[in-house]
């Protein structure tokens, strides 16, 4: 069912070095994926996550048991804020793929991490 829905952010493992990539689309998830195989397909590496696997020559799982859906937003600014709250996490906890990692860490982002972080060991 949720193939079929459209705005997501959503994070896509590489399923051989076990980090992610964070992307946000307002095509359905199915959608948007079909796009990513088509780059990787053509050699055409048009996101973080191709270039990733282009470059180490990996290969990409199925959707069904790679991709993870983060929230289900409509396309604008608060889903922008929310990719980039996503990519900080996970760029803080060393889990994004090279291509994607910020030039530097947002400060905002990294105290509403450190809070969330807090309040998960209270």
């Amino acid at each position: 069912m949720y193939m079929t829905l459209a705005s997501w952010i959503y994070d896509l493992p590489c399923v051989t070095c076990h980090i992610y990539y964070v992307g946000q689309t307002d095509r359905t998830l199915k959608q948007r994926y079909s796009v990513h195989i088509q780059y990787i397909r053509y050699n055409n590496p048009q996101s973080a996550c191709v270039s990733h696997i282009l470059r180490y020559t990996l290969k990409c799982g199925s959707i069904q048991n790679t991709v993870t859906l983060i929230n289900r937003d409509t396309k604008g600014r608060l889903m922008g804020i929310l990719e980039q709250l996503f990519i900080q996490k996970c760029s803080l906890e060393q889990t994004l793929i090279q291509e994607q990692i910020p030039g530097e860490n947002i400060s905002l982002f990294t105290v509403l991490y450190d809070v969330r972080l807090r309040h998960a060991t209270d």
